[in-house]
């Protein structure tokens, strides 16, 4: 089996999130695309054009070796996403001609290469760019694998920044459901053993988590992932502590990762009768009470029979208060 990849998940995670100052002449070298096209609904056959221009101006140093090349070339073309502003047409088009240039590199490129060609897809929002995402979930460098559950927390990121600015979401509720269930079946699962990628998969479902039921409303179909991402990370909390082993680090990587869960859970049952959130089910709010009497017997555990190493005490407090308001919350 193979171990995980720690330095390379890190190395990873700074080529997803960094996004330094592009040097003057970069920028004078790369093609432009014109602002009004991306709140366009429909594309012109000049518009597609002009994309499809751009799109290849700035995708060659992709698959290259220079990693600075490689972050210049994916921040210019996520420019065009960045305010949320970008229309369901725009992404469609946009998406087309961007996984035309990264799709072969998910699949056969090196890690950063793939890790960086995931961020692009997760960042379209489209159903065609998530096809192209989940590839990297079934990847053996966790590295990629990471990055494929970074790309879904970008398009869950990229639906409510767009119902936000007023735009209909590129995302079918469906695509959505289908992402947190790819999601959940990491997180509830006994294969996947990375930590970070783990980590990876609590916080996407957290951003679905955050997304108004409204968004689903605007895209027409009446509902969106909330509820079912909250339920989801709730159940995985009692399925990973039922499973949890006396193994000292193991214990500490689970205790973050509950303390994780434990925000986003909190978020629909504080904000469950304001306009854009639904009243959760009973179903729900059960499972929510569950995950958080599960937390709190899990940080007495921790404290009566310690690891070895032992979890730090700071920590299993914080788990306990976190079950503990989780079960308040929820009544």
């Amino acid at each position: 089996m193979q171990r995980p990849s720690f330095l390379s998940n890190i190395a990873v995670f700074a080529m997803l999130t960094l996004a330094p100052a592009l040097p003057a002449i970069c920028l004078a070298q790369v093609s432009t695309l014109d602002p009004a096209i991306v709140q366009k609904q429909a594309m012109s056959e000049k518009d597609k054009s002009d994309i499809e221009s751009f799109v290849k101006a700035n995708s060659a140093a992709l698959g290259g070796k220079d990693a600075i090349a490689l972050k210049n070339a994916r921040n210019n073309l996520l420019k065009p996403l960045e305010k949320g502003a970008a229309t369901a047409g725009f992404r469609i088009a946009y998406g087309a001609a961007v996984l035309n240039a990264v799709d072969s590199i998910i699949k056969t490129g090196e890690e950063l290469q793939a890790a960086n060609a995931l961020r692009l897809a997760g960042e379209l929002a489209t159903s065609s760019a998530v096809s192209s995402v989940k590839l990297g979930l079934a990847s053996d460098k966790p590295g990629v694998r990471y990055a494929a559950t970074f790309g879904y927390a970008r398009s869950f990121d990229a639906v409510e920044r767009g119902f936000r600015a007023g735009s209909q979401p590129a995302l079918t509720a469906s695509n959505m459901v289908g992402m947190v269930r790819d999601l959940s079946a990491i997180v509830s699962g006994t294969t996947e053993r990375d930590p970070q990628v783990l980590d990876g998969a609590v916080l996407a479902l957290a951003a679905a988590v955050r997304i108004p039921d409204s968004a689903g409303q605007a895209g027409g179909e009446g509902f969106g992932p909330r509820a079912l991402a909250a339920e989801e990370l709730a159940k995985a909390c009692s399925v990973r502590i039922k499973a949890a082993t006396d193994d000292g680090p193991a214990a500490t990587n689970l205790t973050k990762m509950l303390l994780r869960i434990a925000e986003p859970l909190g978020l629909p049952l504080k904000s469950q009768f304001t306009q854009e959130f639904k009243p959760l089910s009973a179903e729900i709010k059960t499972a929510m009470r569950t995950a958080g009497s599960d937390m709190k017997a899990y940080a007495q555990r921790l404290e009566t029979k310690p690891t070895t190493p032992p979890v730090d005490a700071d920590f299993i407090n914080q788990l306990k208060a976190a079950g503990e308001q989780l079960v308040k919350l929820a009544k």
